[in-house]
């Protein structure tokens, strides 16, 4: 779940939707996790930034200015900490591995579904962050990847180690594809830990409400299908950290987003 990468991936957006921006920088607030809600032996870590490739199915509404988005990102490693220091690891290994599934509705804002140069806002977008004992065997939960010919495709089944540890909701947030159909989804995310959740994330105490998250990918991991309206967006790497107040680049992207919503609003008066 798009769902903050700062601002190198923000400003590729605006500069797709023609707009020109400044980079922005700002200290990412570090978070503390400790392993044991998994059973595995680890100290305690701190990291600020969760590593992840996202999986999303995307379908066309017949009006042809709404889709709707729902898919999977898994978590792969915590900035800052070695991968076997932390113990995260994708499902079917030893360790654990985490997730978020998510669903999402976006509104063209400028050019045309699926085509070069497309803008879209992120008009709601809902998730849940899951985690789950990764210990090797073939029970674990099972990931199917997004495509475009399969409507059920880009969804999770969970094994009976599922753990819930958080969710929320999205404020604002951004979409586009670029001149060669590279994707971008940039969000900022409301945020609630669960019991589990908290512990797992054991500080700051209470946790950050806030989620900031942003995913790219090339062209090669994006595929419309123009017969059913369907487009798989694969291999989109990027991750997710918190806060408790927007990040500068947040504000941008309420702008961003504020400006298409005007241009949609001036097409629809025009018809």
């Amino acid at each position: 779940m798009k769902y903050a990468f700062k601002a190198a991936v923000l400003s590729a957006a605006v500069a797709v939707a023609g707009f020109a921006m400044p980079a922005l920088a700002a200290p990412t607030p570090s978070f503390t996790v400790n392993t044991s809600l998994f059973g595995y032996a680890t100290p305690d870590f701190t990291s600020n930034f969760i590593n992840g490739s996202a999986s999303t199915l995307v379908a066309l509404n017949p009006d042809g200015i709404h889709q709707t988005g729902t898919g999977y990102t898994q978590l792969t490693s915590f900035q800052g900490v070695l991968a076997g220091d932390s113990g995260l690891a994708l499902s079917n290994n030893f360790g654990y591995s985490m997730w978020a599934e998510f669903s999402y509705t976006l509104a063209l804002a400028s050019g045309t579904y699926a085509a070069p140069n497309s803008t879209y806002t992120v008009t709601a977008l809902s998730f849940n962050l899951y985690g789950e004992t990764s210990n090797g065997v073939a029970n674990n939960s099972v990931f199917t990847a997004a495509d475009n010919t399969n409507a059920s495709s880009g969804t999770v089944v969970h094994s009976a180690d599922t753990v819930l540890l958080g969710s929320g909701s999205s404020l604002v947030g951004v979409s586009s594809l670029n001149d060669l159909l590279g994707t971008s989804l940039n969000s900022t995310m409301s945020f609630a830990l669960t019991a589990a959740g908290s512990s797992f994330f054991i500080a700051p105490v209470p946790f950050y409400d806030l989620a900031f998250s942003s995913f790219t990918n090339t062209s090669n991991g994006f595929a419309v299908n123009t017969a059913t309206g369907l487009a798989a967006i694969n291999n989109a790497s990027g991750g997710v950290d918190f806060n408790r107040v927007p990040e500068p680049t947040s504000v941008a992207l309420l702008g961003l987003g504020l400006v298409a919503l005007a241009a949609s609003r001036r097409r629809r008066s025009v018809k």
